[in-house]
């Protein structure tokens, strides 16, 4: 993830107050009693390094909010709500001072046309738990505004020409913004993009560093007339994610980077453009998508190899109820595929459009279809997967199954640490195929070996020392929730190996000398610790170096 942004040990300066109701702009602002009353009046004043703005909670203010003085690094200018009730609403924003955190309002655009935020030559900019809505243009439009925190923010209905005629509104666009990182965040029902990078292709620097992830992005059917050109039941949009970089001397611009984790994109289908997709990836740049989920959408990924091709590398991904799960065009080149899930209701895997060659530099591995392979996954490591292979097929959630087909039928892939949920892969003899990783119950040894009704026991850890793995057996008395990890010298946590229920019995669990990253341990005295029933045991256990 790119680094971000600044130091939050907040020395504030000031704290001003805006009071729409009792306030008055010949007051000094510095108590709610002597509070200021519009937030025009922050385009005219100095603000220092430290202070906070808060504006009342439940409040309306049809103005923009100008923000253009800097903040510094560990004494950002803060904007934000105070009192209780509704956040406080204003009617759009525009940044361009540096070390800014704008979080808790609400920013309604009422329709018009224009964008809502503007964040434009700025740096360390935080955006937090905002709601921004209702425009005809942008939601958030970033120009040369580096470094770049969007995060538990809520961006929709950003609406421009009508379903028939569709024009152009996106809820994120990053034009000349170095280092944008997306987090916890929902976008949905635009007509654009949710996210776009470089729109006109004619600017320098391209966009770069662009971070995202635990978002939402979707779109659907409208539930109410927007205005005369969007209404009820049209659907508006057309990717989640869409990439375009400059046309002019692209080959001298350095290549893109994006990384997308465990975001869902879902909707896009039946609009009024041809080859809707949620992931409209192009030209040039290095895009890795990381447990991912589409579904309900005409296209999920569309590949190009256009002006410096789409690198594109996806693992641990679902999609399901998709039209095709991928279209490539214009002879793309270097896709990896790995350890990726292609549940129910994909009418075709991949569609191919202009793109006959390149095949020989893509690399599909460990990819699980609930339908005949595609020819473009042949490899041994592919596997047609069957229904009962996965928990709830019906439902659409596919954790594999115990005594599933897929488990340990795969093979190492070494940018496959992890699967979607973390968990360390492989966790038995080899990688299982798909987006999962089937992780079983520490092996049980005996259902009558414990203790006594009250009691838990942890045994010594066998061999010891060791190296590379050993075994910890441990007695369970009473069924309930039961913990076990690993411990430094220092008392840090280096890896959780259990934390389920269990009924009683006698269980032995290996640990492979790894932490949680999936990374060798150094050698050294480590401590595991059993938790069970209200009572812990603790021992030692040394690694060899």
């Amino acid at each position: 993830m790119i680094t971000l942004l600044f130091s939050f040990t907040v020395l504030t300066a000031e704290t001003y107050y805006l009071d729409k109701e009792a306030g008055n702009d010949d007051n000094n602002g510095t108590s709610e009693g002597a509070a200021w009353k519009n937030v025009s009046l922050i385009k005219n004043k100095s603000l220092d390094p430290g202070d906070q703005v808060l504006l009342k909670r439940g409040q309306s203010w049809d103005d923009v909010l100008n923000i253009s003085s800097d903040g510094e690094d560990g004494q950002p200018i803060i904007f934000g709500a105070y009192g209780s009730g509704e956040k406080p609403e204003i009617y759009g924003m525009d940044i361009s001072g540096d070390y800014i955190i704008v979080e808790n309002l609400l920013i309604d655009h009422k329709k018009d046309d224009s964008d809502c935020v503007e964040l434009s030559r700025s740096e360390n900019l935080i955006l937090r738990n905002l709601t921004i809505q209702n425009g005809l243009r942008d939601g958030i439009d970033g120009n040369r505004a580096d470094n770049i925190l969007i995060e538990g923010c809520t961006i929709r209905h950003f609406l421009n020409g009508s379903f028939s005629s569709q024009a152009d509104a996106h809820g994120i666009v990053l034009t000349n913004t170095i280092g944008m990182t997306i987090l916890n965040t929902e976008i949905y029902q635009v007509s654009g993009d949710c996210v776009q990078t470089d729109p006109d292709r004619d600017t320098l620097p391209t966009p770069d560093s662009l971070w995202i992830e635990n978002c939402h992005f979707w779109t659907g059917p409208l539930i109410e007339d927007f205005n005369s050109g969007w209404k009820t039941g049209d659907i508006p949009g057309e990717n989640a994610l869409d990439t375009k970089l400059v046309k002019d001397d692209w080959d001298a611009i350095d290549r893109m980077q994006i990384t997308i984790k465990n975001t869902i994109a879902h909707g896009w289908k039946d609009g009024n453009i041809s080859n809707m997709a949620a992931f409209n990836l192009k030209e040039k740049i290095e895009a890795t998508l990381d447990g991912v989920t589409v579904y309900d959408c005409e296209i999920a990924f569309r590949l190009r190899g256009t002006r410096g091709n789409a690198n594109v590398t996806i693992m641990n991904t679902v999609v399901y109820e998709c039209e095709k799960a991928f279209r490539v065009e214009n002879d793309v080149a270097n896709l990896k595929l790995y350890n990726s899930t292609f549940g129910a209701n994909i009418d075709e895997f991949f569609k191919e459009a202009d793109s006959e060659n390149n095949r020989e530099t893509w690399e599909i591995l460990n990819n699980a279809f609930l339908a005949p392979k595609p020819a473009e996954a042949q490899h041994s490591s592919n596997k047609e997967a069957l229904p009962s292979d996965f928990e709830n097929s019906d439902g659409n959630e596919y954790q594999l199954s115990e005594g599933s087909s897929l488990i340990d039928q795969g093979i190492e892939v070494a940018l496959v640490q992890t699967d979607r949920d973390g968990t360390l892969r492989p966790q038995g003899k080899g990688y299982d195929i798909g987006a999962y990783e089937f992780e079983g119950e520490p092996t049980l040894i005996s259902a009558d070996g414990f203790i006594g009704p009250e009691e838990i026991s942890l045994k010594q850890n066998y061999p010891n020392p060791f190296n590379p793995e050993t075994t910890i057996e441990f007695n369970i008395a009473t069924p309930g929730a039961v913990t076990l990890a690993i411990y430094s010298s220092t008392g840090q946590l280096v890896r959780r190996l259990i934390n389920s229920s269990f009924l009683p019995g006698v269980y032995s669990v290996k640990w492979d000398g790894k932490n949680i990253f999936g990374n060798k341990v150094a050698g050294g005295m480590y401590h595991y610790r059993l938790d069970s029933a209200g009572k812990s045991q603790t021992k030692k256990m040394l690694l060899i170096p």
